[in-house]
């Protein structure tokens, strides 16, 4: 028997110059947030969707001025996971 688990990936591609994929797997479905912020903390951006059960994916842009490590972190109701990407010009 297979016990499922919420789960986020690493995005692709990474580095990235325009545009990421963001992909995660939900144990169940349920709302959810990912946040972006640089080394300093500020918040660059902020997707709140709700996600099904199963695998998830979203794509993501940024501005040409953001680049260098962003942070992205992962929440729902009782799962938070961070992980790092490099944007490139």
């Amino acid at each position: 028997m297979k016990i499922q688990v919420t789960e986020l990936y690493q995005n692709i591609p990474n580095p990235f110059r325009y545009e990421t994929t963001i992909s995660s797997d939900m144990e169940n479905s349920d709302n959810m947030t990912l946040e972006f912020f640089d080394v300093t903390g500020k918040v660059l951006k902020r997707i709140n969707k709700y996600f099904d059960k199963g695998l998830n994916s979203v794509k993501v842009e940024f501005d040409d001025d953001i680049n260098g490590v962003i942070y992205y972190r992962m929440t729902t109701g009782e799962f938070t996971k961070t992980l790092k990407m490099l944007k490139i010009k």
